[in-house]
């Protein structure tokens, strides 16, 4: 009876212990993910906005203990004075306030002066918990030599602006006359000297016609006249040839318009380096820094005898899009002679800087509403596109600033103009920026061996991601015949409508062939990477391979390896994480992608999925599929080409590639299983070299001193052979750009 209740008892005690575990389970899960949903990542906590319904109400306690921090300190040390103030505490009103859960606050201030506010005067307060970080903006001193009692009514305003318009239907809003101060400045950057004011008049028209527009009047407060005006509804239509109808950024200019985005891409000037350039006529310079992304016509013109190579230094700007309506193209093909001048109407000529265009607006879509990039830089950087470059070119480049693009043959090859492309090349820029590449600094492009083929791949990969983000979110209609290489699928309401795919360049071959196919790649594995013929295009399609075995749903099997794809959205973020945040310039070999899209995959959410995640262990297994090693001295041929390089300035051939890879003892790792752990996935950075390969180097290289190494980390085997170079050559890659499509 004892030895009974004894194990009652026990058996209670155990079931107790399980309930309290499973009581505490939801809440050890509720914290878990608390603490990874609450895990700071510059998400907005607070927001305060000055609206017109609240300007008289005081401000709320956090707001302003932020605002009194952000003027006490820009009365010290002639702050305010720099910022072309006096007094900030009658000169500034706030306008909105941010607080993220980084602990950081934003406060974003306007200029008033005796109560009215400046056009274009503004600051922005940045503090965290050590105080007021920095300020950035500035205010207009000109304004304080105004005086803001107006002669005219604000009636009297709306009739001048009116009148000035013309329009005789009914306004979308109910028009207003509001006091400001406008600084000349704002009209024209290089008038400093003196401010009007005025009363802004908005008139809306959404009438369908060609009338619609959204107009701003600028009317003196004193005399009536009209100071300023423009339409702020720059938005035109193109007739493309690639995208069918479209709605292209435009802007308008001396009343014409402008191929040119008024949104992405306005960066300031001096740091634009096409605006700098020493073809950019002066007018075009004042014209294109008001405003952002910009096409120009090259009309046939090139950098370089035989316009193929592209000299940044020196380039063929061309010259502006205008045009009397806000309508592009004609949607046909681009119509030349046979030495490729222009044949078709003005419209002919539009059409692929229509397509161009619209395209670099998909690519700065992309990128910014997909990872909050904004421009190639992050930091808005501004887009120069150029069309009609060379004579019948069929290729498009990236020259380290702009992208050009060549008119094709004219029979079997259109303009090089299509979503893809365009998304191409602005990546060869985007991967100079994210690895701070710079061809006229100390960080030049290197462009040879594997570099360039991974610089290629992400080109392909990221210009195809625009085509399909394009494409999922409008229709774009599919052409009467499409062709093998491209489908199309109905969608309801809008028609046939072409779908994104993981072939390139497809569009201006009119679907009949590709350049390249992601899922049938030129080389299928590591060990039949050219490095006798370097092909930057063809050798990059082994990591287009990697990506589409990852961007695949389901499970697919390569040279033996089964890949569980994780879908493309995934993929995309794992190689665009990779390049931004984890590749570095010093990166030589697929190895170091390899890495890279590791560390992206593997990391913890949001940048990754996590170390024991299955995007973290698919990632792995798409590059074992290639037999891409996990360091790049793995690579025997590798380690045999890149000592060529560096010795010998050249390529090996072919007979001395097999002869010294066959003297490198099995240095490719060979995994027991297919399945790949994310534990196995990098194994030792180590190559036990064969003993009779010092001998071997010793015979080819008289010079070399000393060849004793057996075991080394990569870069120290490198940099050990580079010290005791065989033959006085300077190292430098025999090819400084990228971007040839």
């Amino acid at each position: 009876m004892k030895r009974k209740r004894i194990v009652i008892l026990f058996v209670a005690l155990v079931l107790g212990v399980l309930a309290v575990s499973i009581l505490l389970t939801p809440l050890r899960r509720s914290g878990s993910v608390s603490a990874a949903e609450d895990k700071p990542k510059g998400k907005l906590t607070k927001v305060f906005r000055r609206e017109k319904q609240n300007k008289d109400e005081p401000l709320p306690d956090w707001v302003d203990q932020a605002f009194k921090k952000g003027k006490g300190h820009l009365k010290q040390g002639g702050r305010e004075w720099s910022k072309q103030l006096i007094d900030v505490e009658s000169e500034l009103d706030v306008e909105i306030a941010e607080e993220d859960d980084l602990g950081e606050t934003r406060v974003r201030v306007g200029q008033v002066f005796n109560g009215v506010p400046v056009i274009g005067g503004q600051l922005i307060i940045h503090e965290d918990a050590n105080g007021v970080r920095e300020t950035d903006g500035r205010g207009f001193s000109a304004a304080r030599h105004v005086d803001t009692k107006p002669k005219l009514k604000a009636k009297d305003a709306l009739d001048a602006a009116m009148k000035a318009l013309g329009y005789k239907g009914k306004f979308s809003n109910e028009p207003q006359a509001n006091l400001v101060i406008l600084p000349n400045e704002m009209i024209e950057p290089k008038n400093r000297i003196g401010a009007n004011l005025v009363y802004v008049v908005e008139l809306l028209i959404e009438d369908g016609t060609e009338a619609t527009a959204r107009h701003f009047y600028y009317v003196d407060a004193n005399d009536g006249s009209i100071v300023w005006h423009y339409d702020g509804m720059e938005y035109g239509t193109g007739s493309s040839m690639y995208n069918g109808s479209v709605t292209l950024p435009t802007r308008q200019v001396n009343g014409q318009y402008l191929i040119q985005d008024s949104t992405r891409g306005a960066c300031p000037a001096n740091f634009d380096p096409n605006l700098n350039d020493s073809n950019t006529p002066q007018a075009t310079r004042d014209i294109i820094s008001q405003g952002g992304n910009w096409t120009t016509d090259a009309n046939q013109a090139c950098d370089l005898q035989g316009c193929f190579f592209d000299n940044p230094s020196s380039q063929a700007i061309g010259t502006l899009f205008f045009n009397a309506n806000d309508n592009w193209g004609d949607g046909s093909m681009y119509l030349r002679d046979g030495n490729g001048n222009g044949t078709g109407s003005t419209a002919n000529r539009q059409t692929a800087a229509a397509d161009a265009h619209f395209a670099a607006m998909q690519v700065w879509d992309y990128f910014a509403n997909t990872y909050g990039r904004q421009g190639i830089d992050g930091a808005g950087y501004r887009m120069l596109t150029r069309v009609h470059y060379s004579r019948n070119l069929s290729n498009s480049e990236w020259n380290g600033k702009s992208a050009a693009f060549g008119d094709g043959n004219g029979s079997s090859i259109g303009p090089w103009t299509s979503l893809d492309t365009v998304g191409h090349e602005t990546t060869h820029g985007l991967f100079e920026k994210a690895l701070h590449i710079y061809s006229d600094s100390d960080h030049p492009l290197i462009y040879t061996l594997e570099t360039a083929a991974f610089n290629e791949s992400f080109a392909d990969i990221l210009g195809t991601a625009v085509e399909f983000y394009a494409r999922e979110r409008q229709c774009i209609p599919c052409p009467a015949n499409p062709g093998p290489y491209r489908t199309c699928e109905q969608r309801s309401g809008v028609g046939s409508c072409l779908l994104g795919n993981y072939t390139l360049f497809e569009d201006q071959r009119f679907g009949q062939s590709v350049s390249r196919d992601m899922a049938n790649p030129a080389v299928v594995t590591y060990n039949n990477v050219d490095y006798t013929a370097p092909s930057g295009h063809s050798n990059g399609t082994l990591q287009n391979k990697v990506f589409w075995l990852l961007a695949q749903t389901g499970t697919n099997s390569w040279n033996g390896v089964s890949v569980t794809g994780i879908g493309r959205a995934k993929a995309e973020n794992i190689f665009y994480h990779a390049l931004t945040n984890y590749l570095t310039y010093g990166g030589r070999a697929f190895a170091s992608v390899r890495q890279a899209t590791l560390a992206s995959a593997c990391a913890d959410p949001p940048i990754g999925y996590g170390s024991g995640s299955q995007e973290c262990a698919s990632t792995g297994q798409a590059w074992l599929a290639l037999g891409v090693p996990a360091n790049e001295i793995d690579g025997s041929k590798f380690f045999v080409a890149q000592h060529y390089s560096d010795f010998l300035n050249r390529a090996p051939d072919q007979s001395g590639l097999d002869f010294w890879t066959n003297n490198i003892n099995n240095c490719t790792p060979q995994p027991s299983s297919s399945k790949v752990s994310a534990s196995t996935l990098l194994p030792p950075s180590s190559c036990r070299l064969s003993s009779s390969r010092p001998a071997i180097w010793s015979n080819a290289c008289t010079n070399l001193r000393t060849a004793t190494v057996l075991e080394r980390q990569p870069t120290e085997a490198r940099i050990s052979f580079r010290s005791r170079s065989c033959v006085s050559v300077n190292f430098s890659p025999t090819h400084n750009k990228s971007g040839k499509a």
